[in-house]
């Protein structure tokens, strides 16, 4: 009977010291929980902010959803570039009459739009080493005296009216022969003053193919810096600045657009009449702003190996579509108690639509409650 009561005992002394051990150790413990907290009222990114609570060493998810169908475009720059050779004049003469509509229904699809114009034909066959190429090739030396091969009309601005001054100014040139210099303009585009934070088109009308390559700034056919279509190509893709074609002529120039446009996320449209200029413009900004080709996250600032998402982009998103990014929040072991923001960005073809702050707090380990120190003698006699 003794015996039975020590072994009672014995069993209940170690399950009361095995619950002191567990309650201490429960409480001091460096692991846990992540409690997040989301505030969801903004429309089109969602959640607007991520407020985290988080001890060293763990990880938490948090659904992040874009609506682009409330996403709209906030700033727009588009550039049109116009080949102003004689075989344009129809093209020319509809986009200047209807210039203030134009720019009234641009304005329409972003509520900050910027409008910037190019003009160009060819490279003047006054110079010298052209018209040697020229002869040697038994063709027409590129230009006449009179073409030039890209000028700048108008910089960005968002006052329609100026745009329209500016095509009223523009004086039909000759061009030479077939090729104009349409690389050198798109080239030379790239050095407008876009905005950082603009999405940025260039509408692009022609009814022909460029030099390829084509001369480049030093006017001399065969130097380093003469341009081709893929490097210019390359340069524009860098640029986040999308090309939409707009062309007459024949299919034999259609593969020169086809391929500048795809190669830039843009468009190409082959117009029938001129008449058809006005409306192909509006339509395909509302197309081009209304497509977003990639879609992704982008964390800045300090600390952003903390934050991962899956699927890593979304392709080919429409403006009436929800996409959601699973993100992953970790807090490596052994960081340091405080406060920490990182700012996670939305970034629509490399723009930013919107930036969610995730605010993680990693709290101070509490160690051992006041109530614990009282139960550490009872632990030690029952050892």
């Amino acid at each position: 009977m003794i015996g039975s009561n020590r072994r009672f005992l014995e069993k209940l002394r170690l399950r009361v010291l095995l619950l002191l051990l567990l309650l201490l150790l429960g409480y001091a413990a460096p692991g846990g929980e992540i409690h997040a907290q989301t505030d969801t009222s903004q429309i089109g990114v969602s959640p607007e902010r991520i407020k985290v609570t988080a001890k060293a060493g763990n990880c938490h998810t948090e659904s992040v959803t874009i609506t682009t169908a409330a996403a709209a475009i906030p700033k727009l720059d588009i550039a049109i570039l116009i080949d102003v050779t004689g075989s344009m004049d129809d093209i020319i003469r509809e986009v200047t009459t209807n210039a203030r509509q134009i720019t009234t229904d641009l304005h329409a699809i972003a509520p900050d739009v910027q409008f910037a114009l190019g003009t160009f034909s060819d490279y003047p066959q006054e110079n010298l080493l052209l018209s040697l190429m020229g002869g040697l090739l038994g063709v027409e030396e590129f230009g006449s005296g009179e073409d030039y091969p890209w000028q700048l009309e108008q910089d960005f601005t968002k006052d329609g009216s100026k745009i329209k001054t500016a095509l009223e100014r523009i004086t039909l040139r000759d061009g030479g022969d077939t090729p104009e210099s349409y690389l050198r303009a798109l080239y030379e585009a790239q050095f407008i003053s876009w905005r950082p934070d603009a999405r940025r088109l260039i509408i692009l009308f022609g009814d022909s193919v460029p030099h390829d390559p084509d001369p480049g700034r030093d006017n001399t056919p065969g130097s380093d810096d003469d341009l081709t279509l893929n490097r210019v190509v390359t340069q524009l893709r860098k640029a986040n600045i999308a090309v939409l074609s707009i062309y007459s002529d024949d299919d034999a120039v259609a593969n020169f657009y086809n391929t500048l446009s795809k190669n830039t996320n843009g468009a190409a449209l082959r117009l029938e009449e001129a008449k058809q200029a006005p409306s192909a413009i509006t339509n395909m900004v509302q197309e081009a702003a209304a497509a977003i080709n990639i879609l992704t996250l982008k964390p800045t600032g300090s600390n952003t190996g903390w934050l991962s998402w899956q699927p890593d982009t979304f392709e080919n998103v429409g403006y009436e579509q929800s996409k959601s990014f699973q993100l992953e929040i970790c807090v490596p072991a052994g960081t340091a108690t405080g406060e920490y923001t990182i700012p996670l960005e939305v970034l629509a073809d490399g723009e930013n639509i919107g930036t969610i702050p995730v605010q993680i707090k990693v709290p101070q380990s509490p160690g051992i409650p006041w109530w614990g120190w009282l139960l550490l003698p009872l632990v030690l006699l029952l050892l």
